[in-house]
């Protein structure tokens, strides 16, 4: 296990790189910022020999912790880009075979002050988010996403699901996994293959959900005013007059 701190000079932002694993982070009223690193099993050598050898660098309000990639075998996959296989624990991404899932995975929590941006590059992890952020970027190539509350949401992956409860702009791009936004107030740009969207508007908003086979659900409270494009190759679109405010 390690430890990282940092008091921003401002609003804090932490990039973070993890290719295999979960991310926890907590918006709390704080002025610093810390990283805790631990294996997700205790006795995992692979994952405790990566964490010695993550870099941690931190300078005025930026947080940047790089985890190194887990190893993979000399081959390469007969896979095309951007997609994700799992056989007997070996997991292949972006035609790249890593080590079994057993092993080398990492459970990183990070506290950080109310408002900071968020923004994650993984292969094979998903992220949680507590309290209120700023922004939450979330680049992979499967991972779910679920965040308590943002200014912006953007997601950019190939499977996963994206599950937001409130969030002001939501742009998110993915092939398979299903998006909910429960509270959106100004803006949204959903774009999936076959993934169903619901997006439940609670002030005036505008934007765009495009998929190819998924559902769409687009819900706006009354009282409220939405302009959101819809276009569907395959799936159903569903549009009730008003939802409630609860």
């Amino acid at each position: 296990m390690r430890t990282f701190t940092h008091v921003p000079d401002s609003q804090a932002a932490l990039h973070l790189t993890l290719d295999i694993g979960n991310i926890t982070v907590y918006a709390e009223d704080r002025p610093d910022v810390e990283i805790t690193l631990a294996p997700e099993n205790t006795d995992d050598q692979v994952a405790a020999d990566r964490i010695a050898r993550t870099t941690f660098d931190a300078v005025a309000d930026r947080c940047v912790i790089r985890v190194p990639e887990l190893p993979r075998h000399g081959r390469r996959a007969a896979v095309g880009s951007n997609v994700v296989m799992q056989s007997g624990g070996t997991i292949i991404a972006n035609g790249q075979v890593y080590a079994s899932t057993d092993e080398g995975a990492i459970s990183v929590v990070a506290r950080v002050p109310v408002g900071a941006d968020l923004a994650a590059w993984t292969v094979l992890a998903d992220i949680e988010t507590y309290g209120k952020m700023g922004m939450v970027a979330h680049h992979t190539v499967s991972g779910d996403l679920a965040v308590a509350q943002a200014d912006v949401v953007r997601v950019q992956g190939t499977s996963g699901d994206v599950d937001v409860d409130r969030a002001a702009q939501a742009d998110v791009v993915t092939v398979t996994g299903d998006v909910e936004v429960r509270q959106l107030t100004k803006n949204a740009s959903v774009s999936t293959v076959s993934g169903d969207v619901n997006v439940n508007s609670v002030a005036d908003t505008a934007g765009s959900v495009v998929t190819m086979s998924g559902d769409i659900r687009l819900t706006t409270m009354a009282g409220a005013r939405t302009e959101i494009t819809t276009r569907t190759v395959s799936g159903r679109v569903r549009r009730p007059i008003a939802a409630s405010a609860s």
